[in-house]
């Protein structure tokens, strides 16, 4: 709205708690015209002019009852208000409670025991609750219309908007009151209340989004009740399968929409209440992928072998290849060296076993492994084929979250093929209008394109709002990938400074989570743009660390490319053509004129630094053919403006 809306007077006003800038630090921040506001508690002259209005006159000269309130309340304006409720209701003869909570619970005591009853099935249902609801709870019917209309008089609860068509709606004054009325029941009470408000929500099929998710948390509770009294019984069972059920639904649901916050909650609470013995692997298997999704490539990991153990105890042995293949899968970018081999070997005794199961879930995995497997080594063919039937079978699995993960491998794999610039803008534009909801990388590999064409600030807006919107989507691992601010972009531009801000930024980001596999990619770029600042030794440092990391084709190939650039500009002439050989040969099966065009100019520049103009020239005019038919226009001035420096030099050498 804030991006969107600056022709318009709106004043948007959020209300959070501190703990929101702790697991989303960007939020808010960076915008035109925002500002932050922290609420401290009352002083002590703000407490004593609520005081004030609040209590009746006649209690307001109570000697030293002002006092004791107020520092009671310690800031707290709730504190202040339950409190002249309170001594209203009393006359004045009243304690103080230490606390808010004992304040309030004191509060609902005073209550006729119809009234609480009303409270006590509505704080079920939350702070918002619903006539019906509570009805059906079990509140006598015949007065409860007028123990509510009291509530309402006594301001514990207000008449709001209603979710369900045809029924009365209420909410409590404050969030507090709602858990001191909920609280004040036994477990036993609660359990069979949430058991049977699960029910009543079962009825109103069609009122709400996500009835899953509410009617799963209401079984969820009166299950953990049952179990914390002791109550491991069938009918304590059932309801722990019947929350599962659709706690997982929900997750499923969630997932899908790459609300990763939202789909990890419902599952590992779906999996908690599944039994050890009976693994559900499937749920298991998305949990593994939820945690990869969230930054926790270790957790996943860890997730995953746990999975296939349970898997194997159960005689599951698809479940226990498609954990394994997850597992390792994901491995591969915390240990870049290790687990390749393994990988393949799992890769090639998985996929018979799938095939003959007929699970295209586990088929849709086996082709993403297999993709990831071959665009490691550099195979971009089989790595592009691969993705694509993981597409196919995900689709045919109805496994949302799987297909959106697919698409943007193929879609990636696309932008960065033979396919024009103009083209592939406007099939991704075609697509983001085809996918519900928006897929943010759809509009990454969009700012790309547009940076190669010299339209930088749309690419700009256009990246740091997909940014955004993975940060706010709980896409933690995909924005540590992309962060607001694009180095590519930024060194299109020619900002290299900014440009190896953002990519150390990356880097730190990447290693926190352990995801080393995409750290040395990370390195091995943030050392093309050291070197273009003219600082060759740590550049070179920098390559050598990514190398060592255990790197990709693409990796090993640009550290390959800036060791061969500073040992040209060491004079090593031999060293660097050998570094450049090595790098002419890792280019030749992947099919990217990005990729491509950018080994032939590095290589031109060796070429050129070593005095062999000719050879310079040739890769120049190479690198230019590959992004003239791409259409990066940026990198194909690059490319001719080196080339023409090159037979300038040339031409002013021969004439001396």
């Amino acid at each position: 709205m804030t991006d969107l809306s600056r022709g318009a007077p709106i004043l948007l006003f959020c209300m959070a708690r501190p703990e929101l800038l702790e697991r989303q630090s960007s939020w808010g921040g960076g915008k035109l015209n925002a500002t932050t506001v922290l609420l401290e508690p009352l002083n002590s002259d703000e407490a004593d002019e609520l005081i004030a209005r609040l209590l009746p006159s006649k209690q307001a000269g109570t000697p030293g009852l002002r006092e004791r309130v107020r520092d009671a309340a310690a800031g707290n304006p709730l504190y202040l208000e339950e409190m002249a409720a309170a001594v209203a209701v009393s006359g004045g003869a009243v304690s103080i409670p230490p606390t808010i909570q004992a304040l309030l619970a004191a509060r609902l005591d005073q209550l006729e025991l119809g009234e609480r009853h009303v409270l006590e099935r509505g704080s079920i249902e939350g702070e918002l609750f619903h006539s019906g609801a509570v009805a059906a709870l079990g509140s006598d019917g015949t007065d409860m219309a007028a123990r509510l209309v009291s509530l309402v008089r006594k301001d514990i609860v207000r008449p709001d908007q209603a979710t369900f068509a045809g029924d009365d709606a209420f909410r409590f004054r404050h969030l507090l009151i709602r858990d001191a009325a909920y609280e004040g029941m036994p477990k036993s009470v609660r359990a069979q209340l949430h058991e049977r408000f699960a029910h009543w929500l079962d009825t109103r099929t069609g009122d709400l989004a996500e009835l899953d998710e509410l009617v799963g948390y209401h079984l969820e509770q009166a299950c953990r009740f049952r179990r914390d009294l002791g109550g491991v019984d069938h009918d304590a069972e059932a309801l722990a399968t019947a929350a599962a059920s659709r706690l997982e639904a929900a997750g499923r649901r969630a997932l899908d929409r790459s609300d990763v916050d939202a789909a990890l909650n419902l599952l590992e609470r779906a999996s908690s209440l599944t039994p050890s013995d009976r693994p559900d692997m499937s749920l298991e298997v998305s949990l593994v992928w939820a945690l990869f999704l969230a930054a926790r490539p270790a957790d996943a990991v860890s997730r995953a072998r746990e999975a296939a153990v349970r898997a194997a105890e159960d005689g599951d042995i698809v479940g226990e290849l498609q954990a394994k293949l997850a597992g390792l899968t994901f491995y591969t970018r915390l240990e870049p060296e290790s687990g390749w081999t393994e990988l393949e070997e799992l890769v090639e005794r998985a996929g018979p076993v799938f095939e003959e199961a007929g699970d295209e879930a586990a088929l849709a995995h086996f082709w993403y492994s297999t993709s990831w497997l071959e665009g490691h080594y550099g195979r971009s063919g089989p790595a592009n084929e691969a993705a694509l039937r993981a597409l196919e079978y995900a689709t045919r699995a109805g496994a949302q979250y799987m297909v959106r993960h697919c698409m943007d491998s193929v879609t990636g794999k696309l932008i960065n093929g033979p396919m024009p610039i103009n083209e592939a803008l406007a099939w991704l534009e075609q697509a983001q209008r085809d996918v519900q909801p928006p897929d943010p990388w759809i509009d990454v590999y969009r700012a790309d394109l547009l940076s190669s064409i010299g339209r930088f600030e749309e690419a700009r807006d256009l990246h740091k709002a997909a940014a955004l919107h993975m940060a706010d989507r709980g896409m933690r691992l995909f924005y540590l990938h992309t962060r607001e601010v694009n180095a590519d972009i930024e060194w299109l531009a020619g900002d290299l400074v900014k440009a190896e801000e953002a990519e150390r930024q990356k880097c730190a980001g990447l290693e926190e989570i352990d995801d080393m596999t995409c750290w040395s990619a990370c390195a091995s770029w943030l050392a093309h743009l050291i070197y273009d600042q003219g600082r060759y030794d740590e550049a070179e440092d920098w390559a050598r660390q990514s190398s060592a990391a255990g790197a990709s084709s693409w990796t090993r190939l640009t550290s390959l490319l800036v060791l061969a650039k500073v040992a040209a500009r060491r004079a090593q002439f031999d060293a660097a053509r050998e570094l450049a050989g090595e790098a002419l040969v890792l280019v030749e099966g992947m099919q990217s004129p990005f990729t491509q065009g950018k080994a032939a100019l590095d290589v031109a520049e060796v070429m050129w630094l070593a005095g062999d103009s000719a050879a310079a020239i040739e890769h120049a005019e190479r690198a230019a053919s590959c992004y003239e038919s791409k259409g990066a226009t940026v990198l194909l001035g690059w490319a001719r403006e080196f080339r023409t420096m090159v037979e300038e030099s040339a031409a002013s050498a021969g004439n001396r």
